[in-house]
């Protein structure tokens, strides 16, 4: 399991980003959340993330960073950890000195503005917390085929008399230790694994269609 969508490494360029605005601009991202909280929750990040693109005209890839700062934010201090107030001040002076022309009270204020749309990210922080709260987390994975020849008799390997496919899947993970993990393979292990692969898909298309008539958010990347 993972949370692509949001990477917190993303939190300082984020937090750069948002530094870096003018005031227009932090005046149209500020509005486009607003407007984003009066419609109700987003069904997803993505759908969130391409609502405030087309509403701000901002890149898509900052913004997407901004939402790891935001989730630097929240996270702590909707579990109780930290207190919202000092984790901006604390961003707030990382940033400070670093571009010209910024206050670090305004910088502040428009941090405090941002993060108290919590509706509009506090099921995604909450969520994400869920989604990466194990010891290891999906990263990637692959699956190696290979054709392995058998050779005839103990003499010289000079005739080929028949041929085995195997296959070899690798799933690498992310966590407190990353790492890889290979298993071995064979036609029936495959179709098993897509069965039981296809089946997770239908169940999660079953979830979703038993929340979306209760309009609640479905965070899925």
């Amino acid at each position: 399991m993972r949370a692509p969508f949001i990477d917190i490494r993303d939190s300082y360029t984020g937090l750069l980003f948002l530094a870096g605005l003018d005031g227009e601009g932090r005046q149209s991202l500020l509005e486009a959340v607003r407007q984003a909280r009066a419609a109700g929750a987003p069904k997803s990040r993505a759908q969130l993330l391409e609502t405030l693109v087309q509403n701000t005209g901002l890149p898509k890839r900052s913004l997407r960073a901004m939402f790891g700062l935001i989730e630097m934010i929240l996270r702590p201090t909707i579990f109780g950890r930290r207190d919202r107030s000092d984790a901006i001040k604390s961003y707030v002076k990382d940033v400070e000195g670093q571009i010209e022309g910024v206050d670090p009270v305004e910088l502040g204020e428009f941090l405090t503005a941002l993060t108290k749309e919590e509706p509009v990210w506090a099921s995604s922080s909450k969520i994400t917390g869920l989604m990466t709260n194990h010891s290891r987390c999906y990263r990637s994975a692959t699956v190696l085929t290979d054709l392995r020849p058998t050779f005839e008799g103990e003499g010289a390997p000079d005739k080929i008399t028949a041929g085995l496919v195997t296959h070899t899947l690798m799933i690498s993970s992310i966590g407190e230790e990353p790492s890889e993990f290979y298993v071995a393979l064979d036609a029936a292990d495959l179709t098993a694994l897509r069965d039981k692969l296809t089946r997770a898909i239908q169940k999660a298309e079953t979830l979703n269609n038993t929340l979306t008539p209760l309009n609640l958010p479905i965070i899925d990347e």
